[in-house]
C-alpha cells in the first residue's frame, strides 16, 4: 500500500465489496501503479479472495458467507470520514456566515456507513485533492498528546 500511494479509507471501503478484480480498488490509488506493482496487487487480491471463499466453503453456504463477510467489512469501514480537507473549507465558509457545508457534513457524518446520493458520493467520497497534500492544517491530522 505504501508503494502505491493509497487512500486507506477508500481502499478498505471498496475492498468491502469483495471485488473480483482491481477495477474498483484502483479508484483509491493516487497514482497509476507500475505494471509490476499492479501485478502484485492482482496476485494479492486473488489470494485474498481465495481465502475468503475457502472460509465461506467451511461454513457450508458460500454465497451467504461471502455476503456476510462483505457486510461485516462495510460495518467496519465507513464510506464517509472526517477529513481535514473537507472540514477546513466548511468552517471557513461558516466564518463568513455560510453554514450550509457544516450542516451538509453533519448530516453525512451522522451516518458514515450508509450509502448516500450520487451527488454526495461524488463530492465527499473521493481522493484528497493534490493541492491539499502539503497544505498546512489540512494535509494531515495532528495530536497534542
Amino acid at each position: 500500500m505504501l508503494r502505491t500511494g493509497v487512500d486507506y479509507n477508500l481502499f478498505f471501503r471498496e475492498l468491502s465489496s469483495i471485488p473480483e478484480d482491481m477495477a474498483s480498488l484502483t479508484k483509491s490509488f493516487y497514482y497509476p501503479p507500475k505494471a509490476e506493482v499492479l501485478t502484485e496487487w492482482e496476485a494479492w487480491l486473488q489470494t485474498w479472495r481465495e481465502r475468503i471463499e475457502k472460509d465461506a466453503e467451511a461454513q457450508g453456504d458460500v454465497t451467504n458467507a461471502i455476503a456476510a463477510t462483505a457486510e461485516n467489512m462495510r460495518k467496519a469501514n465507513p464510506k464517509f470520514t472526517w477529513r481535514e480537507w473537507l472540514i477546513v473549507p466548511a468552517y471557513k465558509a461558516a466564518e463568513k456566515g455560510d453554514f450550509t457545508p457544516i450542516h451538509e457534513l453533519q448530516k453525512i457524518l451522522t451516518a458514515p456507513y450508509d450509502e448516500q446520493s450520487k451527488e454526495v458520493e461524488n463530492k465527499y467520497y473521493q481522493l484528497r485533492p493534490l493541492e491539499f497534500f502539503s497544505a498546512g492544517g489540512i494535509a494531515h491530522y495532528s495530536c497534542s498528546s
